[in-house]
């Protein structure tokens, strides 16, 4: 059902709870850095606080790439954080939904050619389908 979705999605499970704090999973990718901008204006607009996670090495340029990301928010007047750790990600945002007790997570997602999916499968799709928060897709 996910699969054939080529731009922004909301996919929910359960009914509507306010938003006040938002996961960004972070890959360095272009879909992560669109599900950023997306969430950008209405964080800065409502006053959510806003977490990028990074499952990476604190030296490694997706670490840097979201820590540039976190200080260009924060600059432009959004409530932002960077939790970066050494850690596979689907696992580290599936983590940081508890630990920040988030209301809302904004993911980018790039389709997997057939050999890639087979040995490292999807963590959009395992996200999506492990929280019962909402989850921001952009493909």
């Amino acid at each position: 059902m996910y699969d054939r979705a080529v731009k922004p999605m909301m996919v929910t499970k359960t009914q509507y709870r306010p938003i006040e704090r938002v996961i960004i999973g972070w890959d360095g990718g272009p879909g992560a850095a669109h599900a950023a901008g997306m969430i950008y204006g209405p964080a800065k607009a409502k006053g959510w606080d806003v977490t990028i996670v990074v499952g990476a090495p604190q030296t490694s340029p997706e670490a840097e790439s979201a820590s540039f990301v976190a200080r260009e928010m924060a600059a432009g007047g959004c409530k932002t954080g960077l939790h970066v750790r050494n850690a596979e990600a689907r696992t580290l945002v599936l983590d940081s939904v508890r630990e920040f007790d988030a209301d809302l997570i904004a993911i980018g997602a790039r389709k997997p050619g057939a050999a890639e999916a087979l040995i490292f499968g999807s963590a959009w799709r395992e996200i999506v389908e492990n929280v019962e928060i909402p989850v921001l897709l952009h493909r």
